[in-house]
């Protein structure tokens, strides 16, 4: 009975719930309930700045200090971009349309994206993973308790008076044998353990005495490993693999997050470029527009039926680019809320850009794009930790190698007493006689050994991959911020070549349609002249949208080569190579803040503007006033107060029916 209320006793403090619940479980998490991912306490340390990888690094440290610098002056020099000149599209793009609209900048979605992303959310369970693996690692260490206890009651028929030693035909013993204590495995591979132990016994022979009796005795046992299985080394090693691991799925979280950014930085950059194209090619509608109204206004007078057919084609023409335009406009939108997905741009129709693309010239230092590089890529990181990894299993491997030897140690004191006098036993094992002990080795060897050796070559061979793995990693990744460093000079002069090329177009869209207006038939007929018109247009329009198209790509290879670096989850001057070259044009201020609907009042650049209109161009940026000089202010929009085009709930309305009837009914 009093080994019965010991076992209920023990029961009754171990921690924990050792109930099943019935009840089911939940059929969907609540995910309205989530809270903002905190990012920074996934975002480790990388590899790069330990000590081992500085030994790792030091050669390709010092490539990289020595490397040649190149400027956005290389090759062919066109003329800077003046400071003041403003498209005047820009103005235009950067106005609603609806009344359920929300103004974004870059900054604040980026912030969005990281609090409310489901893509970052999934990639940031892998690490809280790896953190449990760690904690179960480390729980190889804590101590045990065990409880045992059994009974048995022989009844087996004798066969030797020895058994008895009377004249009983069946020996019947009942015996009930308990346990309880610790045990734990130390750093050392040492398995200790203390247990305390419990006994009745009770038979028909007449050799147990005293029959009945009760037993116990306390016992110490510890087993430490000589050669195989020794050192801390060995036996923190499945500690320190999930250190690794967990540091790994922390380099592959803030790789694939600095991805994930880069795909909001370009989504942003091309909602720009598709309300801006969309703008061009609604100019470009419209000044095709006039041209056929005066057409057919002037077809008794001097106009001719072939002009007025080729005004109708082009209309036409431009009218089906004008949806294609609204529907990239809206895709682009939808692929920003996916990669988003804050609340407010799910809730809200339109979504509105604030800023501008970049167009100041930087000034690049290759050698410290390089160096920087290397401090901070990820995958260099990840390609150190995989030789870490290898290196400790391969020092596993070389210890099991070595032969089994264990020192086998055991202590103990006993006590007997009659009855069933548990409670006495126990006492009397401290009083009666004195310790008993036992030392002893276990030593043990497989035959050739070749497991062992199997697994020693194969991660022999292991650490060879990762080695020459991490090489390849480092050379790669010094080539990617090369590339991406010579892209950005590229695309600052595909931005000048662009710019220059649309002032050409549109002197030459000018001309000709002065030419058009004020001197017909002169040199050329006029169906010729309006060919040639109508194809200027036609190339001023293009030459718009790659110039657009060119400050997106500049934009966003600024953004590619902080990804390269691995430092677009950084801040600070330290991590920024790349300075705004003062002496090419101003910087532009980008919000930190989040997301905020902002009114004219708030934002001084929504001052009403004609739609068509900029302000006079000074000395320095020889750029028509107009898109088109057909087209006049106020023409094609709904109010003549505020430069908001008539776009339908979509957002953006195709132009009406009736503008073309009369060139859709010609002969």
């Amino acid at each position: 009975m009093r080994s019965c209320a010991a076992l209920v006793l023990w029961l009754s403090v171990i921690p924990g719930n050792l109930s099943i619940s019935s009840d089911p479980l939940p059929v969907a998490f609540p995910v309205n309930e989530l809270q903002p991912l905190d990012t920074a306490q996934l975002v480790n340390v990388p590899a790069n700045a330990s000590s081992t990888a500085s030994s790792m690094l030091a050669s390709y440290f010092e490539r990289a200090s020595h490397a040649q610098s190149f400027s956005q002056n290389q090759g062919p020099n066109p003329a800077a971009i003046p400071t003041d000149f403003v498209p005047w599209w820009e103005p235009i793009a950067l106005r609603p349309t609806q009344t359920s609209t929300m103004f974004i900048e870059l900054n604040g979605l980026l912030e969005s994206a990281l609090d409310h992303s489901p893509f970052v959310r999934s990639i940031a369970a892998q690490p809280m993973v790896n953190d449990t693996i760690m904690v179960e690692e480390g729980a190889a260490f804590d101590w045990t308790r065990f409880f045992e206890a059994s009974y048995s009651d022989a009844n087996d028929p004798v066969g030797s008076d020895l058994t008895t030693g009377n004249a009983d035909d069946r020996f019947k013993d009942k015996n009930y044998r308990s346990g309880t204590g610790v045990r734990r495995t130390n750093s050392y591979g040492g398995q200790v353990e203390i247990a305390q132990r419990y006994g009745t016994q009770r038979n028909n022979s007449r050799f147990l005495n005293p029959n009945p009796q009760a037993t116990a005795r306390l016992e110490l046992n510890y087993t430490h490993p000589i050669m195989r299985g020794s050192g801390q080394a060995y036996n923190r090693s499945r500690i320190v693999l999930a250190d690794i691991a967990r540091n790994l799925s922390r380099d592959e979280f803030a790789e694939q997050v600095q991805e994930h950014l880069l795909q909001v930085t370009i989504a942003y950059w091309d909602l720009y470029r598709t309300r801006t194209r969309y703008i061009q090619r609604q100019a470009l509608l419209r000044a095709a527009e006039l041209i056929h109204d005066k057409l057919i206004g002037r077809e008794q007078v001097d106009s001719l039926h072939r002009q007025v057919l080729r005004a109708k084609a082009a209309v036409a023409r431009r009218k089906s680019e004008i949806a294609r335009a609204a529907t990239e406009i809206e895709n682009t939108e939808a692929q920003l809320r996916v990669l988003v997905n804050s609340p407010s741009l799910v809730q809200t129709d339109e979504l509105t850009p604030l800023v501008v693309p970049f167009t100041s010239a930087v000034s690049l230092s290759v050698p410290d794009c390089l160096t920087t590089a290397l401090a901070n890529r990820r995958d260099v990181s990840q390609a150190i930790r995989n030789i870490q990894s290898t290196s400790v299993r391969l020092g596993i491997a070389r210890n099991d190698m070595l032969p089994k030897l264990d020192l086998l140690l055991s202590s103990y004191v006993a006590g007997l007493d009659s009855g069933y006098k548990t409670f006495s036993a126990w006492n009397r094992q401290f009083i009666d006689g004195r310790p008993g002990f036992s030392v002893g080795i276990l030593w043990e060897l497989p035959s050739g050994n070749r497991a062992a050796r199997a697994r020693q070559q194969r991660q022999e061979w292991e650490w060879r991959k990762s080695t020459s793995q991490f090489a390849n990693t480092v050379e790669t990744s010094m080539t990617e911020v090369e590339i991406a460093a010579r892209e950005v000079v590229t695309t600052f002069q595909e931005m000048l070549g662009k710019y220059q090329a649309m002032l050409a177009a549109s002197t030459e869209t000018a001309f000709l349609s002065d030419r058009y207006e004020l001197l017909p038939g002169i040199s050329d007929s006029a169906p010729l002249l309006l060919e040639d018109l109508l194809d200027a247009q036609e190339r001023q329009s293009d030459e718009e949208a790659a110039y657009v198209e060119a400050q997106v790509n500049y934009s966003i290879s600024l953004v590619r080569l902080r990804q390269a670096m691995g430092t677009l989850l950084l801040a600070g001057p330290d991590c920024n190579p790349v300075t705004v070259d003062q002496t090419h044009g101003s910087t532009q201020s980008f919000s930190s803040s989040r997301e905020h609907v902002l009114t004219p009042e708030e934002f001084p650049s929504l001052e009403p503007v004609e739609p068509w209109t900029v302000p006079a161009p000074s000395s320095n940026a020889p750029y028509s006033a107009r898109p088109f000089n057909t087209v006049q202010p106020n023409e094609g929009w709904s109010n003549g107060q505020v430069a908001v085009p008539d776009f339908s709930s979509s957002g953006f309305a195709s132009i009406p029916e009736q503008v073309f009837a009369p060139a859709l009914t010609g002969n």
